[in-house]
This record gives C-alpha cells, sequence and structure tokens, in this order.
C-alpha cells in the first residue's frame, strides 16, 4: 500500500545531484502582503513562485504498488483554487518524491489556505485524505494617510 510520508510548502527546493537529497528552502507558514494583491485577468494574485513536496514510500516495502495523488489548494471559505493530479509509482523504488511547482499564488482574502493532500491505490476508486497543510495569509490595506513602500 501507499504511504504519505510528508508534504511541505516552501519557496524553492533544490535536489543534489550527487545524493539525490532534497533541500526545502524558505518554509511556507505565512505570508503577509502589504498593499492591494497584483491582478492577473481580473483575478488577484500573489506573485510568487513556490513548491509543494510530498514523499511518499510503500507501506509494506516487498509490495510493489502505484496509484494516483492529487493536490488542492483551498481558499479560506473551501473553494477550490487549483487541483493537480500526479502518478504515484512505487514499483521500482521504495520511495518517491513528488514536486509541483506553482507561479502565482490565487487569492480570496485574509485567512488559513490549506493545501490538501489525497491518493488512492491503483485498484481503488476511493480519494484518501494523506495530508493537510496550512497556510496563513494576511492582507494588510495601508490607511489613506498611510504609504506603500
Amino acid at each position: 500500500m501507499i504511504r504519505h510520508n510528508w508534504t511541505v510548502v516552501c519557496s524553492h527546493s533544490t535536489i543534489d545531484a550527487d545524493t539525490n537529497n532534497i533541500s526545502l528552502i524558505e518554509v511556507l507558514e505565512q505570508l503577509s502582503i502589504k498593499g492591494p494583491p497584483f491582478t492577473d485577468d481580473g483575478e488577484p494574485v500573489i506573485p510568487i513562485e513556490f513548491d509543494v513536496v510530498t514523499l511518499w514510500s510503500r507501506s509494506n516495502l516487498d509490495q510493489l504498488c502505484q496509484g494516483q495523488a492529487r493536490l488542492q489548494l483551498l481558499a479560506p471559505s473551501g473553494v477550490s483554487l487549483m487541483e493537480k493530479e500526479y502518478p504515484i509509482n512505487l514499483s521500482s523504488h521504495s520511495r518517491m518524491r513528488s514536486r509541483t511547482r506553482f507561479a502565482g499564488f490565487p487569492l480570496k482574502g485574509s485567512g488559513l489556505y490549506q493545501f490538501q493532500v489525497q491518493f488512492r491505490e491503483e485498484d481503488e476508486g476511493d480519494w484518501q485524505d494523506a495530508a493537510s497543510v496550512l497556510l496563513q495569509i494576511s492582507i494588510e490595506t495601508p490607511s489613506n494617510g498611510e504609504s506603500q513602500s
């Protein structure tokens, strides 16, 4: 069976060519935005790039397995803002790392945003919750007398 080990949201990540170890740079727990957010096609967006990195493994090292993963970004209201599905293939190796790069963060106001990680085994149709990673976003709009810097 597939096992979720961890999921981390970070500014970026690098993989060492010699050791295949990953470095997670600037783990994101909170973002504070000063001033009105940037808009793209009329929708508010934080213009940042970030990675969501997940490590999957086999719960039984001797049993090969495959399946699907789904990563959703949920607004504080629970509305899905982004969704990505990808395969989990643990037939050749006992662990698999996925790294999803995002360019821009869709914004639906201040609050707790949630990266919902789910998976399903190859032979089973039901999605199982694996993790929920929270990111606090606060928007500080300057009052009339303040200047933005």
